[in-house]
């Protein structure tokens, strides 16, 4: 059986675009479907197509494949419906590898080639950056993405510096328990991609007693436990030697610091974020218990350390320079 069949022409487009062009020539010789196939496989292979492939290129050969194809359907018809079928297949891949292209090139402005978030409303409200408070402290974050799981991540400032994994969900919400102060939730999903902007949570910060025996409260030396009625938690931390100090790392604007003064108590050093306060002195003629013997003041809301020292020093009128610690008052929370 015989196949009328024309001639496939691979032309040249002009300097600024080396994107090849495969059009159909009625007026040419004759080829046969083998010849076709060829062509095909020639256009499937060259790689090169699909990089600089651009819309407008693409609805230029839509344009000219149904002009030709309107050309055989009325003037030729029979045996070359095969090999336009190819040619029809093969022009919808391209359309398809085109958009989707096109696509990801403009989802890679937010996140990476494959699966994607975006910044939709589902996420985006005017009073809490995308988040619902749940009332018992915790708050639901939602966002769209469509490449599952999605990593939640938190840090203390916009710029994810020093971030900390919160959880891993396939879904598309999550609910976490912010820390008191700035806290920014960024998620990662499946494919690298992430949020075009963190969703940012502010939970104020509340006075929190924590105890000198405190999970968090590093002690450096020998601290002596001093127990007793009137002590904050019903007991104190005392030490006798110079250098012995306690550590904390706490975030939140304002650190206090309870002991208690008496007849027989030496002086603190205090060093907040490596900057030394003025020295403690918690002599006093009597008793003090549960005293706020120093405190920092309202200060910038974030991430503080704090150290406070035996300084083997005292006020004249002290008999010992033994020192103790009974609490910390914290506008936020240890870390």
């Amino acid at each position: 059986m015989s196949h009328r069949s024309r001639n496939l022409s691979r032309t040249k487009r002009p300097a600024q675009c080396s994107i090849p062009s495969f059009e159909l020539d009625p007026s040419t010789v004759e080829a046969t479907p083998e010849e076709v196939r060829e062509h095909v496989r020639q256009l499937h292979a060259d790689f090169d197509f699909w990089d600089e492939l651009k819309s407008e290129l693409l609805a230029e050969k839509f344009r000219n494949f149904q002009k030709h194809l309107r050309y055989y359907r009325d003037n030729i018809g029979g045996g070359i419906n095969l090999e336009l079928a190819l040619l029809l297949s093969l022009l919808v891949l391209v359309a398809m590898m085109a958009l989707t292209l096109t696509g990801s090139g403009i989802a890679n402005q937010y996140a990476g080639a494959a699966g994607f978030l975006t910044g939709g409303e589902s996420y985006i409200s005017p009073d809490n950056g995308g988040a619902t408070d749940n009332g018992d402290g915790s708050h639901t974050i939602t966002w769209e993405g469509n490449a599952p799981p999605f990593q939640i991540i938190r840090a203390d400032d916009p710029a994810m510096t020093d971030p900390e994994i919160v959880g891993s969900t396939p879904e598309h919400s999550y609910a976490v328990l912010p820390m008191p102060g700035d806290n920014y939730y960024q998620i990662i999903d499946g494919s690298g991609g992430q949020l075009p902007e963190p969703i940012s949570i502010q939970r104020p910060f509340v006075l929190t007693r924590y105890e000198e025996t405190a999970t968090g409260i590093a002690k450096l030396g020998n601290w002596v436990p001093l127990n007793g009625g009137n002590y904050s938690g019903a007991a104190l931390l005392r030490s006798t030697i110079t250098g012995e100090a306690m550590t904390l790392t706490f975030v939140g604007n304002r650190c206090d610091l309870v002991a208690m003064r008496s007849s027989g108590a030496g002086m603190l050093r205090v060093i907040l974020d490596g900057q030394p306060q003025p020295l403690v002195d918690l002599y006093n003629p009597s008793f003090v218990f549960r005293s706020r013997v120093w405190s920092s003041g309202e200060i910038a809301a974030g991430t503080h350390t704090l150290r406070v020292e035996n300084t083997g020093s005292k006020n004249p009128l002290s008999m010992s320079s033994a020192v103790n610690v009974d609490a910390f008052d914290i506008w936020g929370a240890l870390r």
